[in-house]
């Protein structure tokens, strides 16, 4: 279910809207350096990398399957992209640019948030996550109380019940001795958006995950998606306008941004591994508590109650284990990111 939300946001770009997003990218470019060296073509107002600097600088190769498609390969790593389209492919799993990867004077460019706040902690998370904590997990369990969430059409599954049971299940599987791991809510209470950040930032968090169910009015739509905070300045991936226009305004998560990618990457990356679902990515928003987050923070829309054979499949206690185990799993692979960032040297 859609959570509250400050500004627009962005989402893919429906065809008849592409030359709109790029006519933003057909000016002149001017080249700089980005703070991590990446040189920084200026396409119109926008600041963009290339996608040849970023190969040189993760030692991969480029081949172009179809004029439309650009990939990234090593014998480790694969990136896809597509021209005038925000959804990628990385590592085999989707996740969403704020602005589509695009073409200046015949080069392949992305904007430079997207390198520098998505891919690049991806690929290098020890440039990004040293000095960051991870004891401190607090599992949010979405709504509550006489805020129900989602309900399913297809039968009694009410989302604050399967995101309880969920995170409950996700404290279960999280080592007791390594991590300390608290709920901002332990039965069936109300508690308001800012609340859930509130007891965050109390409890000292270094990771913050909240569990919730989707829902639509597509009843084919299904999968699960993982959300992390919009970068300053830039869209949500559901907002299909093609150039939105956001104030610049750094939100309390915005500090977080890259820890966040690699948290929501990883989280993303095993839960469509354990459950075999649909892989709907990685994507960007400005719900309320992400943007107050203390720490890394990711939101997780487990699956659609409002597709018959997710909410089938989120009324199953098994299916709900499955979730909880790729859960805690990608929690601990980015635990053993931060630990590992901190042996390696500079």
């Amino acid at each position: 279910m859609r959570r509250r939300e400050w500004g627009a946001g962005t989402a893919g770009v429906p065809r008849r809207a592409r030359w709109a997003v790029m006519a933003a990218f057909c000016a002149v470019p001017c080249v700089g350096l980005a703070g991590d060296g990446f040189p920084v073509v200026m396409a119109g107002a926008q600041p963009c990398v290339r996608l040849a600097d970023l190969a040189r600088t993760y030692g991969l190769r480029a081949s172009s399957p179809q004029p439309e498609r650009l990939e990234l390969l090593s014998p480790f790593h694969a990136m896809r992209f597509e021209e005038g389209n925000r959804r990628i492919s990385l590592m085999e799993v989707v996740l969403w640019l704020q602005y589509p990867a695009s073409r200046v004077r015949g080069r392949w460019v992305i904007h430079r948030a997207d390198a520098e706040n998505l891919i690049d902690p991806i690929l290098r998370p020890y440039r990004h996550l040293r000095g960051r904590g991870a004891t401190i997990v607090v599992l949010d369990a979405g709504h509550g109380g006489r805020d129900g969430g989602a309900e399913s059409p297809y039968g009694p599954v009410v989302e604050k019940d399967v995101a309880l049971d969920i995170v409950r299940r996700v404290r279960d599987y999280l080592p007791v001795g390594e991590l300390v791991v608290r709920l901002t809510r332990e039965a069936d209470e109300f508690l308001e958006l800012d609340e859930r950040s509130r007891r965050a930032a109390q409890w000292g968090a270094d990771i913050f995950v909240s569990i919730h169910c989707n829902s639509g009015p597509d009843p084919a739509a299904t999968g699960i998606e993982t959300y992390v905070l919009s970068k300053a300045g830039l869209g949500s991936t559901h907002d299909t306008r093609p150039v939105p226009v956001v104030p610049a305004r750094m939100f309390p998560g915005n500090h977080h941004d890259a820890a966040s990618a690699v948290l929501g990457f990883n989280l993303q990356r095993r839960l469509i591994h354990e459950t075999n679902a649909q892989d709907r990515g990685l994507r960007h928003a400005r719900f309320a508590v992400l943007r107050d987050a203390p720490c890394a923070a990711t939101l997780v829309e487990c699956g659609f109650l409002s597709n018959r054979e997710d909410a089938r499949r989120l009324a199953d206690p098994g299916y709900r284990d499955q979730l909880a185990c790729g859960i805690a799993r990608g929690i601990m692979d980015y635990v053993g990111a931060v630990r590992k960032a901190e042996v390696m040297l500079p």
